[in-house]
């Protein structure tokens, strides 16, 4: 269905401006070897624009956290998709494949119409099984894993402190934290 950070589930939807500029700038990415010349591995890529970025990120997320102080802006919604999640016990892609793609995209359309419902967890709002059209979908795409997510929120810590440091605008750091808080809370269910 849909994934932040090649994991679980989250169809992020009507979130704070700062939530969604926090949510690009936190992506990761499989690189191909021929932009960082580091081979194939999974790395941080803020917006998918790492081997682009050629001045201050820090002011690049500041620059996108303006547009939702802006009169009259109407911000985009964004939804993350990651096709190829794959089960951790048997290591087969959970989603059945390209021809089934449109179920997930017909939910997107139809939730920008309020006509689809969705259920907030810690990391944003996931679709309702029975609002995906076609017929199953398998559970692990619809549920979130904390203990994933924590550690997640540990490594994207890291590389802001790395790679950003004081140059990360305050409200990335916010949400970050939110995010944590929101997930210790789940874990404590």
């Amino acid at each position: 269905m849909a994934f932040l950070l090649a994991q679980v589930c989250d169809l992020k939807l009507r979130l704070p401006q700062n939530s969604k500029v926090t949510s690009e700038g936190k992506t990761k990415t499989k690189t191909k070897s021929l932009s960082l010349f580091v081979g194939k591995q999974i790395m941080h890529d803020p917006f998918a624009m790492r081997p682009f970025l050629g001045y201050n990120f820090g002011s690049y997320l500041s620059h996108w956290l303006s547009f939702g102080t802006k009169p009259n802006v109407q911000l985009p919604k964004i939804f993350h998709v990651n096709w190829f999640l794959k089960d951790s016990d048997t290591n087969e892609f959970l989603w059945p494949g390209f021809g089934e793609n449109i179920r997930v995209l017909d939910w997107i359309f139809r939730r920008l119409t309020n006509q689809a419902s969705a259920r907030q967890t810690p990391i944003g709002l996931l679709p309702d099984e029975r609002d995906i059209r076609g017929g199953y979908v398998n559970p692990k795409l619809l549920t979130i894993s904390t203990d994933f997510w924590l550690n997640e929120c540990q490594a994207i810590r890291t590389y802001f402190e790395e790679n950003v440091g004081k140059n990360l605008p305050t409200q990335i750091w916010s949400e970050l934290n939110n995010l944590e808080q929101r997930l210790k809370q789940e874990d404590n269910l």
